[in-house]
């Protein structure tokens, strides 16, 4: 009797909470106007569009009504800007219906267009759950829209993994980024929104790479901003007469950034099933230097194996060998680097110089990794199968459906050569690149290749390849080449959801305008893929120069690129010594240490001891050398000062 009491009371409790739950956690509907209570927030949508967000965890409201502000935008896109389509603000409340306490749906109609706009909340994590689909009588459709307005964008900050990590807040204009892309797009489908205390948050769960926009549109002269989310359909659009989205969900927190971008992050992982770089294999987490150098360019007149040989034996005293990534191209017939000048090239032909082995094993017998330079998607216009086979698949503009390539209009300093960007999505292009890596994967010893532009997975208006877009045919050449090539590692040219599963290492954009800058693309990615430096740093660049690469690669977790491609390069005297020096210190652990006097904070007293110490030999106080050089100057003083400006992020 009493286990049964016990089993009785157990239910009993359970059935509250859950009730409770889903009381506290309630849409209502007012005519046009939608309601949405929870234990995190209470949002308000007007007309479609969201109007007013109050986070109940700070106790925040993050909207305003100022006489002249920024509405959102929810609607049906016909064109390449949301403004010249069909938004639900100028619409007809057709229908509302309501399923439960957690789920409406609304009905709009305008023009021969309808908008079905449900609202639900996940009672699990309260998340609130936007979804929508529209239809129109003619076609054009890109796409549907929904919009976030009224934001008090002078006390808020937007934060989203654009460009390696961007901020946008009351100083910017207009911006639109396109998913999945990087460079200018949107690396990942999340997008924080930052005030005191704590924010909201939007994301997607979709691993189907579909194409999407984050879009921020401030009020100009100042006031309020909208954030806007879309979902595209595949290109060319003329013949879409409907469009919906993936469900988006939005949650409000307490504190910094880092708890929504860690919940997003966590689902990223298992969604994709992306293995951590300390799992890939038991080196490349080791990995701290990035070395280029190349086979390419006009070497006549004197032994070029006999200088690289000189250069790689000298760099492997410099640095770690271990820890060293040589990064090798022109490697193959006709140069793998399309824009140098060399012989016309015809790519994608991956023929190997006969001098090729020779190479490799001088950098082997020192202990350092070596990649591979490709690309991704380039097939010259003189080759073969380009007319008859590949230009089928070629790249086609988004909006203006014309052909897409480099240097198409003729030869130019840089790139020297025109080249074709064909579809990963084809199968005949995947498989005619994957045949000839493969048999240079089985014959030489290599680790791996880099795939130049693997971030080029535009929404193409040749359109969907064998059921695939653009994106999702470079994800599967990533797949395939690892299945192909078991044990292979992969780089790539910067980096977003369609590439970072199989690769161990991305450039990544440096420099930009500071005040915009925003480490949340390496908070999400460093766990998987290492960061590279994309702007690799010449022996003609100063030691001042190395330097602030060295701060901000250490603030945004982006490991150094160095080119090195003559022996010369290396000689005592030469500048690209002391950039050498800097990055073995960084090598051995021990990074940028701006922290001077070990209190756990970097301010002006440590600049102070780093001033009483200036031309010091021998070195007293090694924390002085702040950047490893050997010696204590302006350069030390420079990384603290950055240091207090800019403090690290931890990862």
């Amino acid at each position: 009797m009493k286990l049964f009491l016990r089993y009785t009371i157990f239910l009993t409790l359970c059935f509250y909470l859950i009730f409770a739950g889903l009381v506290q956690a309630t849409i209502v509907i007012e005519g046009d106007t939608v309601r949405v209570d929870t234990a995190n927030y209470i949002v308000h949508f007007e007309k479609g569009e969201i109007n007013h967000i109050h986070n109940k965890l700070t106790a925040k409201t993050y909207t305003i009504f100022p006489e002249a502000s920024k509405r959102g935008w929810t609607g049906l896109m016909f064109t390449r800007y949301f403004w010249d389509s069909s938004p639900t603000r100028s619409a007809t409340l057709v229908s509302t219906s309501q399923a439960s306490p957690n789920r409406v749906e609304l009905v709009y109609g305008q023009d021969g267009t309808e908008i079905r706009l449900n609202i639900m909340i996940d009672t699990v994590t309260d998340d609130m759950l936007i979804d929508m689909e529209g239809v129109s009588d003619s076609g054009g459709v890109v796409g549907v829209q929904w919009g976030i307005g009224y934001l008090d964008i002078a006390n808020l900050k937007v934060i989203v993994p654009v460009s390696g990590g961007r901020v946008y807040d009351h100083t910017d204009k207009f911006q639109s980024d396109t998913y999945p892309g990087s460079g200018r797009g949107w690396e990942a489908q999340l997008a924080i929104v930052q005030g005191d205390a704590g924010g909201f948050y939007v994301r997607n769960t979709d691993t189907m790479l579909e194409y999407k926009q984050v879009i921020f549109d401030p009020l100009r002269g100042g006031g309020g901003a909208a954030l806007n989310f879309a979902t595209q359909n595949q290109a060319p659009f003329d013949s879409h007469t409907s469009g919906q989205t993936r469900l988006w969900r939005f949650n409000t927190y307490v504190g910094d950034w880092r708890v929504p971008a860690l919940i997003y992050r966590d689902w990223m992982a298992e969604a994709f099933e992306v293995t951590p770089l300390s799992e890939k294999n038991d080196w490349v987490e080791d990995i701290t230097l990035f070395v280029k150098t190349g086979l390419s360019g006009d070497f006549t007149g004197y032994n070029y194996l006999e200088d690289f040989t000189v250069m790689i034996d000298r760099l492997a005293q410099l640095v770690d060998p271990d820890k060293t990534m040589v990064y090798l191209g022109g490697w193959k017939i006709g140069g793998s680097d399309w824009w140098v000048h060399e012989e016309d090239i015809a790519h994608p032909d991956f023929i190997p110089k006969e001098a090729l082995a020779e190479f490799l094993a001088v950098t082997r017998k020192h202990g350092f990794r070596t990649i591979l330079y490709i690309t991704a998607h380039g097939c010259s216009p003189n080759h073969p199968l380009y007319e008859s086979v590949f230009k089928q698949y070629q790249y086609r503009d988004t909006w203006t459906g014309e052909l897409v390539g480099e240097n198409l209009e003729g030869p130019t300093v840089h790139p020297i050569h025109p080249l074709m960007n064909i579809s990963p999505a084809s199968s005949e292009f995947r498989s005619y690149v994957l045949t000839q890596l493969k048999a240079v994967w089985d014959e030489y010893d290599i680790d791996g290749f880099f795939i130049d532009a693997s971030h080029s997975v535009m929404n193409n208006a040749t359109g969907l390849i064998e059921g695939l877009s653009t994106a999702q045919g470079m994800a599967l050449l990533h797949q395939e080449m690892i299945d192909m090539m078991p044990g292979a590692v992969l780089g790539g040219e910067r980096l977003h959801e369609a590439t970072f599963v199989h690769e161990s290492f991305a450039q990544r954009p440096l420099f930009g305008d500071k005040p915009r800058r925003h480490p949340i693309s390496s908070f999400l990615f460093s766990p998987f893929v290492h960061a590279v430096d994309l702007a690799p740093h010449w022996y003609e660049d100063t030691p001042e120069h190395y330097q602030r690469v060295l701060l901000h690669g250490d603030v945004y977790d982006i490991m150094p690129t160095i080119n090195v491609f003559k022996a010369h390069q290396l000689e005592d005297d030469d500048p690209e010594i002391g950039i050498i020096a800097m990055a073995d210190h960084w090598q051995g652990g021990g990074g940028l240490q701006p922290d001077v006097n070990g209190d756990g904070q970097v301010n002006v007293f440590d600049l102070v001891i780093i001033v009483q110490n200036f031309g010091a030999q021998p070195l007293m106080n090694l924390k002085v050398d702040v950047n490893g050089d050997g010696r204590v100057n302006m350069l030390d003083l420079i990384v603290v000062s950055n240091w207090i400006e800019e403090p690290t992020v931890p990862r």
